[in-house]
């Protein structure tokens, strides 16, 4: 293989990695309920198409949904659940 694309390809692997791990920290930050060294673990299994899904879903998601109430981050982003997919309806109100 020739050296200049070695170099090139390991620049692309580490920007990407940058991204997908600021990206993950910024997720789980707005998220604000979890594991952090187990989400991530789940995290590194997702796509780059489906860690942006979930970055997307969450300020929606968080809004509707009390705290007390969300799932783990680990756990709303699981491969095997996709819970980040699940529809999120309005929030409840309660009239007196």
């Amino acid at each position: 293989m020739n050296p200049r694309h070695a170099d090139y390809n390991s620049a692309y692997y580490e920007k990407k990695d940058i991204y997908n791990e600021t990206l993950f920290h910024q997720s789980f930050d707005a998220y604000e309920k979890g594991n952090r060294s187990k989400a991530f673990k789940l995290w590194k299994k997702l796509t780059l198409e489906q860690k942006e899904e979930i970055a997307a879903v969450i300020p929606k998601y968080i809004r509707v949904c009390e705290h007390q109430y969300r799932y783990n981050f680990e756990n709303w982003i699981n491969p095997l659940n996709e819970h980040w997919k699940d529809k999120v309806s309005a929030p409840m109100r309660l009239f007196i």
